[in-house]
């Protein structure tokens, strides 16, 4: 995790096979949709959920043959407030 004077970011990277371009514009549509989907849960879900309650959200990079990193944000005056059941 790194810390910014705003925010505190979690960070998860492999290096997998990555995410193909047209998959990953896919990916970062439905993270900037306003509305959850009921068709899917998963990271469109958790993302409208972190950024309703912390004004935050995820962020999926990729690069092809080199692997992924997904970001979970979360602003720094409310990681002390976190609770389980928020989510």
């Amino acid at each position: 995790a790194t810390v910014d004077q705003e925010n505190v970011y979690i960070m998860v990277e492999d290096n997998g096979v990555g995410i193909p371009d047209n998959n990953l514009k896919n990916i970062q549509l439905i993270l900037n949709k306003q509305e959850i989907r009921t068709d899917h849960i998963g990271l469109g879900n958790v993302n409208l959920r972190l950024r309703t309650i912390y004004g935050t959200g995820i962020i999926v990079e990729s690069e092809e043959k080199k692997g992924t990193i997904i970001t979970v944000s979360i602003s720094n005056k409310d990681v002390n407030n976190v609770q389980a059941d928020d989510c």
